[in-house]
C-alpha cells in the first residue's frame, strides 16, 4: 500500500536546501509529523558545503537525499519534481515548518473544490511575535492574477503550495531565470490555466533561515518588474488593465524603497519612494515615510519582511 493512502492522494514533498544544515532537520520532522503521511520526502541539496548531507542521510527512509550543483531554489524544486512519484507535489523551504494537518487539510480542500492547486495562510515569524498572513480576496482567476501582478498576496510562497504534479509539469514548473519572485511567477501561470483554492488557516510557519534570498532590494525590484513585463499581457483589453499595471510598477518601487529604509539607507529609499508616487500616488507608506522624513523622525531600521496582509 502507498504511503499517503490511495494513489490519487499521494504527496511527494520536495525540500530545496542550501547551506541550511542547522534547520533542515526540523523541516523534515515537520513533514514526518503530518497526519496525512507523505508518499516520499525528497531533499534537493543545491550545492551546500556544510554538513547537510550527513544530517539528512542520518534520518533515512522515507527521506531521499539528492545533490545538485548550485543553481538556485527554483531549479532545485524542479529537479525534485522531475523525480517525484506522487500524484501531488508539495514544497517546503528548509527554514520553514509545516503544521501537522497541512497536507490533510489541503488535500480535503482540493477534493472539495476540484482544485489543481491549493494555497494556505501562514504565520510569519520574521516579524515580532509572529504575524498571521492570509489572503482574503477573491479566488476568481482575473481578480487573483491582477493582485499577483501587484504583489505576492499568496505570501506563504512555495511552502504553502500543494499542486497536482500534472498541472505543475504542464506549466513547466519554476522558471530558472527568476532568482527572486519565482513563486509569484509560477502562481500566475498555474492560476491562469488551472483551478486554485485557498485555505484561510495558517498551515505553515515561516522563519528567517541561514540564507536570505530576498535580502537585496535591487534584486527584488528586478524580479517584480520582470513579473509585470512577463504577465502584463494577460490584462490586454480588460477594463482598468493599464491602471493595474501602473499600480503594479508603483508598488514594486515602493517595496524597494521601504526595504532600503529598513536597512537604514534613508536617502536611497526616499528616492525610490518618490519614484513610486510619481507612478501611483495612492499608497500610504511613501507618504508616511515622506512626512516622517520632513519631521526628522524616520523609524529605526527594522528587520524582517513586511507582510502583505495581516489578520489580527
Amino acid at each position: 500500500m502507498n504511503r499517503g493512502g490511495e494513489l490519487g492522494s499521494s504527496v511527494s514533498v520536495v525540500i530545496p536546501t542550501y547551506q541550511s544544515a542547522s534547520v533542515i532537520g526540523r523541516a523534515i520532522e515537520s513533514v514526518l509529523a503530518q497526519s496525512h503521511p507523505a508518499f516520499e520526502i525528497i531533499v534537493i541539496d543545491d550545492g551546500s558545503t556544510d554538513d547537510t548531507e550527513s544530517r539528512v542521510r542520518r534520518i533515512g527512509p522515507p527521506v531521499r537525499y539528492v545533490r545538485q550543483a548550485n543553481a538556485g531554489p527554483g531549479p532545485a524544486r524542479n529537479h525534485g519534481a522531475s523525480i517525484a512519484r506522487g500524484a501531488w507535489l508539495a514544497f517546503l523551504d528548509a527554514d520553514d515548518l509545516w503544521r501537522p494537518t497541512k497536507l490533510a487539510v489541503q488535500l480535503e480542500c482540493a477534493w472539495r473544490h476540484a482544485a489543481d492547486a491549493v494555497f494556505s495562510a501562514n504565520v510569519n515569524h520574521m516579524t515580532s511575535g509572529g504575524t498571521t498572513v492570509s489572503y482574503q480576496g477573491s479566488m476568481d482567476r482575473g481578480v487573483l492574477v491582477r493582485a499577483l501582478l501587484c504583489g505576492n498576496v499568496l505570501e506563504g510562497g512555495s511552502s504553502g503550495l500543494l499542486v497536482r504534479r500534472e498541472a505543475y509539469l504542464a506549466v513547466d514548473g519554476f522558471d530558472p531565470g527568476f532568482t527572486v519572485a519565482e513563486d509569484r511567477d509560477l502562481f500566475i501561470r498555474l492560476i491562469s490555466r488551472f483551478t486554485a483554492a485557498y485555505v484561510n488557516e495558517p498551515l505553515v510557519d515561516r522563519y528567517e533561515g541561514p540564507v536570505r534570498f530576498g535580502a537585496d532590494p535591487q534584486r527584488n525590484l528586478r524580479g517584480g518588474l520582470r513579473i509585470i513585463r512577463r504577465h502584463g499581457h494577460r490584462l490586454n483589453g480588460l477594463p482598468g488593465g493599464r491602471l493595474v499595471l501602473r499600480r503594479a510598477r508603483g508598488m514594486a518601487l515602493r517595496r524597494c524603497g521601504m526595504q532600503y529604509l529598513d536597512r537604514g539607507e534613508i536617502q536611497r529609499g526616499a528616492g525610490y519612494l518618490r519614484a513610486s508616487l510619481l507612478i501611483w500616488p495612492f499608497m500610504a507608506d511613501p507618504w508616511r515615510a515622506a512626512i516622517n522624513s520632513w519631521l526628522g523622525r524616520l523609524p529605526a531600521p527594522r528587520a524582517g519582511i513586511r507582510p502583505a496582509r495581516v489578520v489580527r
